[in-house]
């Protein structure tokens, strides 16, 4: 049953249950969805103190009603280089929920392990069509795997894989390299066990581990091995696109930076499959500041904010603004609280900002922070609050930041 939270009403009372539709039992908010089809009549049955209410909707009626959310699954495993078990105290407090659940994965990407999922999951999953899915498999030997995850059951991934892709489930993977660990053989071997598994396995996406200095166990991608990556996934890529027209494989944009190779060109990440994991957003931004045109209503100091990462491309965006009336400072901050090996603008904390801008002695009409150094409330990771300071949080696009600035 789900519990209605609010009600607009009149027949359903506030924090009524909603048992089933059409005899379907309802066990979260997805089977509601799921179940009350509007293009049919559907026979909803409510338990109102202590009794049942039957709500008979004919097609194109539906009911005004808020049901609570899921509680969502909890990763399972103890992996030493899981980057939310290594965060210190102190910061946001959602920030330390581990999920592992593939409703999180279909509706934001998030990526899960499948070690804690059942036959009964995988049954639900093909039955709703939730897909795609996006997975964390790092290695397909069994026994590394195992190891990894520290859980037996990380050993199923492959036999997991299929049972969904049977159901017509698209997946996509994700391989995070540890040096020593995931890197080298692994990646050739990995990869290339997936591809036997597509269309249902949709892409593969390489990422770096991320490094933090209370992360001690393992140490972070170097320039040497990120140049061995780009060497050797692009000669998979390539082989790949001959055969099925399509990469297969890409990598996160931090190689080719760390590496000192130029960004591809757009046609490398073909639909983007992995841009939430940093595939393909700097050629994104690149091609966005390419574009722009027009900046004759712009004028003002300005100072934009931004991770070591992406300093480089936020200079260039610099050069492609100057103008007589427009004055662009760019501002890298150096993450004093994970470490040097983080250079992410999203990672960057409210109090290292704060302390960098107080170095600066300029004044300027705005500061433009990152566009994901906040959360949707405008919160950063620390809960640091920037007062006094005149600034905004740019948004994602270029296009939509210029006309903020006008």
């Amino acid at each position: 049953m789900v519990r209605v939270l609010n009600s607009g009403d009149s027949r359903i009372p506030r924090d009524a249950r909603l048992l089933t539709i059409d005899k379907n039992p309802l066990n979260d908010i997805f089977d509601y969805f799921f179940y009350n089809d509007s293009t049919k009549k559907r026979n909803l049955v409510f338990t109102m103190n202590g009794s049942k209410k039957v709500i008979s909707l004919n097609p194109g009626e539906d009911i005004n009603i808020i049901l609570e959310e899921p509680r969502y699954k909890k990763c399972e495993n103890d992996c030493d280089y899981c980057f939310i078990k290594g965060l210190p105290a102190g910061l946001r407090k959602e920030l330390y929920f581990r999920d592992d659940d593939y409703r999180l994965s279909f509706i934001f990407g998030n990526f899960l392990s499948l070690t804690n999922l059942t036959d009964e999951d995988i049954a639900r999953i093909i039955k709703m069509r939730l897909s795609p899915l996006y997975v964390s498999v790092h290695t397909t030997n069994p026994i590394l795997r195992s190891r990894l995850f520290k859980n037996k059951r990380a050993e199923l991934i492959v036999e997991q894989l299929r049972k969904l892709i049977e159901g017509d489930i698209k997946i996509h993977c994700q391989v995070v390299v540890i040096p020593g660990l995931t890197d080298g053989i692994n990646i050739e071997k990995t990869v290339n066990d997936l591809f036997r598994l597509f269309p249902g396995v949709s892409s593969v996406g390489i990422v770096p581990v991320g490094k933090t200095k209370f992360l001690k166990k393992f140490s972070g991608v170097n320039k040497k091995l990120a140049l061995k990556i780009v060497k050797d996934t692009n000669l998979m890529h390539l082989n790949f696109r001959k055969k099925v027209n399509r990469g297969f494989v890409y990598i996160a944009d931090e190689f080719f930076i760390k590496a000192g190779i130029p960004i591809p060109e757009r046609d490398y990440y073909d639909e983007f499959y992995q841009y939430e994991n940093g595939i393909g957003m700097v050629r994104q931004l690149l091609d966005e500041i390419d574009s722009i045109k027009c900046l004759n209503k712009i004028s003002g100091k300005f100072l934009f904010v931004t991770g070591e990462l992406a300093y480089p491309f936020i200079n260039y965006l610099k050069k492609k603004l100057a103008s007589k009336k427009l004055f662009i400072d760019v501002l890298p901050v150096k993450n004093r609280f994970f470490g040097d090996m983080v250079t992410v603008s999203g990672l960057l904390t409210g109090n290292d900002i704060y302390n960098a801008l107080r170095l600066t002695a300029k004044k300027y009409d705005r500061i433009i922070l990152p566009p994901n150094c906040v959360n949707d409330n405008g919160k950063f990771l620390d809960d640091f609050n920037l007062n006094g300071i005149n600034y905004i949080v740019s948004p994602y696009s270029i296009k939509e930041l210029l006309l903020w600035l006008q």
